[in-house]
């Protein structure tokens, strides 16, 4: 999710047009609708995207990926036109960061004690736990837990592996307790409108940049459950 300079310097140039086309988010018009959704399409959302799946929180975890992103634009959107970000004091990319990771940590930790109050974990503190890693057994499957994070990452200026990431992340929460086997994702991912040409080439793709060891074993794992 990496912003340049010139990025980060047309982000504030759209904020002050947008704030000051509306008033400060008084009215709204066609143009800063435009501004709003060029804003968000071209940088807003990769941020946002990009929390979601960093390592550091994995927030896919917790809820739905739509919905994390819906809170995430909320939370930007509230802040800009309140006027909260100050180019003096950081970059738009720092800040909004911030916003959201802070945001999406609320939502999550009442999402969770919501819908899964049988669980006696506090997620705020696997937020931040070191420790946490993912592990395999060949008798009982893989438990991924960050390394969705990670392929995110990898495929930073790849959008349709990025895409097909987010599905494999949904893909891992709906078979969570199942051992992960290849052919079963691609006939999911089928069902989602993507080719098993392209779902293969997802994984083949790893292949020439899969240095970390974590997803290199997770890459060999994969190759050894697949018979298609």
């Amino acid at each position: 999710m990496y912003i340049d300079k010139t990025q980060q310097d047309e982000m504030v140039e759209l904020i002050n047009k947008f704030l000051y086309e509306t008033n400060s988010g008084e009215f709204t018009s066609q143009k800063s609708n435009f501004i709003m959704n060029k804003l968000f399409e071209n940088y807003m959302d990769k941020i946002i995207m990009g929390i979601i799946f960093t390592p550091k929180y994995s927030f896919w975890k917790y809820a739905e990926t739509d919905d994390l992103l819906q809170e995430g634009r909320m939370a930007i959107y509230l802040s800009i036109i309140k006027s909260q970000f100050n180019p003096d004091r950081g970059s738009p990319f720092n800040f909004f960061s911030t916003v959201v990771s802070k945001n999406l940590m609320n939502f999550t930790t009442k999402h969770n004690r919501h819908y899964n109050k049988k669980s006696s974990t506090d997620i705020s503190k696997l937020y931040n736990n070191d420790s946490m890693t993912y592990h395999q057994d060949l008798d009982k499957g893989i438990v991924l837990n960050d390394i969705i994070g990670m392929l995110y990452e990898f495929f930073d200026q790849k959008p349709k592996y990025q895409d097909l990431t987010v599905l494999l992340a949904q893909y891992i929460n709906i078979n969570s307790s199942k051992k992960f086997i290849k052919k079963h994702f691609i006939q999911f991912a089928k069902g989602h409108n993507y080719s098993p040409a392209i779902v293969s080439t997802f994984f083949n793709y790893l292949k020439h940049f899969g240095t970390k060891n974590d997803i290199q074993e997770l890459l060999n794992i994969i190759e050894s459950e697949s018979h298609y």
